[in-house]
């Protein structure tokens, strides 16, 4: 049976999940960024998951297929289309294309549906890190659960 699901004889109950979240452990996305995964659900291709960004740190250009939405909890987000702050939230929609970065660090709370997907100076996309951005993404697709 699913975790959170359970059957009363003819009807499907579907219970609320609660999430440990000091339990859970941080893995390395890149260098300088770090993820914790606190839901998937690989069949929509969803996640939710905090991530921390060291000082200075940044990912490489890419477009979004599918949406993103980012509460800062703390530090400063930035991209191509304006910085987000600690206690704010940022949208990124389906098509999005731009270059994260953090100049003072931060961690955040995203609800992400889709990939990522590089866009470097080899397909128009201007930045370099091509490599570090497929590495991202892999990494990204183990914590929403896909092998």
């Amino acid at each position: 049976m699913a975790r959170g699901v359970s059957t009363m004889a003819d009807a499907t109950v579907v219970q609320s999940q609660l999430f440990d979240i000091g339990a859970m452990g941080w893995s390395d996305l890149l260098p300088g960024v770090q993820a914790k995964r606190v839901w998937a659900e690989p069949d929509t291709n969803r996640v939710a998951m905090f991530i921390r960004f060291a000082p200075d740190t940044s990912l490489p250009r890419h477009v979004h297929d599918g949406d993103e939405l980012v509460y800062v909890l703390e530090g400063v987000l930035a991209d191509d289309h304006g910085a987000i702050t600690a206690g704010n939230v940022g949208y990124r929609p389906n098509g999005c294309l731009h270059t994260v970065r953090s100049p003072t660090g931060a961690t955040v709370f995203a609800v992400i549906s889709g990939s990522i997907n590089p866009k470097g100076a080899d397909d128009g996309g201007g930045h370099g890190g091509l490599e570090a951005l497929h590495q991202l993404r892999k990494r990204a697709d183990l914590l929403r659960g896909h092998a």
